[in-house]
């Protein structure tokens, strides 16, 4: 890896992030991952690339927003460093700009959710620092 680069990526350059959001979300197909991009971005949605040579090799998508029992927060989603970049520090260089953004904009937290089966993904999240506070519940409406 040569020189890591790590920058918020233009929302009409978003569609670039497709192939690392496949590799945490396989069964979805691609064109549905792009139809749910394009509705997120109108609502707010950004989000961070780390690159090398200009190769796109993790992401993490950001929201900000305020809750009642946190106030003003940045929310982490998607973050995904592709496989062949995993163990090489692209992941705590990527969470250590996500943290200081989230500070630029006087955010008191950071949030996310992890899928219940990443083990790895949890061990990486408590190893920064981060704790457990609520379960995320889903229903299907369908």
């Amino acid at each position: 890896m040569s020189g890591l680069d790590i920058h918020l990526i233009p929302s009409e350059q978003m569609r670039i992030i497709l192939p690392l959001v496949r590799q945490l979300n396989p069964g979805i197909p691609e064109h549905t991952l792009a139809e749910r991009l394009q509705q997120m971005i109108a609502g707010g949605y950004q989000c961070v690339g780390a690159f090398d040579s200009n190769e796109l090799i993790a992401i993490a998508g950001v929201w900000m927003n305020t809750r009642l029992y946190c106030g003003r927060f940045l929310e982490v989603d998607n973050f995904v460093v592709d496989e062949k970049y995993r163990r090489a520090s692209v992941g705590r260089k990527l969470m250590d700009w996500i943290e200081q953004y989230g500070k630029d904009l006087h955010c008191l937290v950071n949030v996310l959710d992890c899928y219940v089966t990443n083990t790895r993904a949890h061990r990486f999240y408590f190893a920064r620092g981060c704790r457990i506070i609520a379960f995320h519940f889903s229903k299907d409406l369908n």
